[in-house]
């Protein structure tokens, strides 16, 4: 009875061991990463990238006429956007890739290679898929986005310096 008592004390210390990580790392509006496991993810990979000689993306986007949205039609049409955006994105990108909300209207992607020929189909697939008007409480919304996008290790060989340089397009 003690050994039941304790297994099960042990598997609950765990279940809230894992749902304290899923906040500290989720953005609770989409789902997706959010600013802190981008960033993990980001060291982590411009520390492969380093050690392997790899290249690898990062982009940053902002969405188009977002605050107008969310200032015109109110913040429940603008949370609904930027899940439909989140969702669009998720099927834009493979599982090896990263997408994350870092914020407000701005998402990041980080590209494990840096294949240019990749980058570019990938910023066609994401800005085709938002291009694509958001149906939002009957309405139907244009939203588009902005892209930057910095390489390693052409850009820079640091998060910091990769999320700093991003070259508008």
């Amino acid at each position: 009875a003690v050994a039941h008592a304790f297994n099960r004390m042990r598997e609950g210390i765990e279940s809230h061991e894992k749902e304290i990580l899923r906040l500290a790392y989720e953005d609770r509006l989409t789902g997706l990463p959010n600013r802190a496991l981008f960033n993990d993810r980001l060291a982590g990979a411009v520390n492969l990238a380093r050690r392997t000689g790899t290249p690898l993306t990062v982009m940053l986007m902002d969405l188009d006429r977002f605050k107008h949205i969310n200032d015109t039609l109110g913040h429940t049409i603008g949370d609904n956007v930027l899940r439909e955006v989140a969702a669009r994105l998720r099927a834009a990108l493979r599982e090896s890739d990263t997408i994350a909300r870092l914020g407000g209207d701005e998402f990041g992607v980080l590209l494990p290679t840096g294949n240019e020929d990749r980058i570019g189909e990938v910023v066609r697939k994401i800005l085709r898929s938002i291009e694509q008007p958001i149906e939002a409480d009957g309405q139907w919304l244009d939203v588009g986005a902005s892209i930057g996008i910095a390489r390693f290790p052409e850009h820079g060989d640091k998060p910091d310096t990769l999320r700093a340089q991003q070259l508008l397009g």
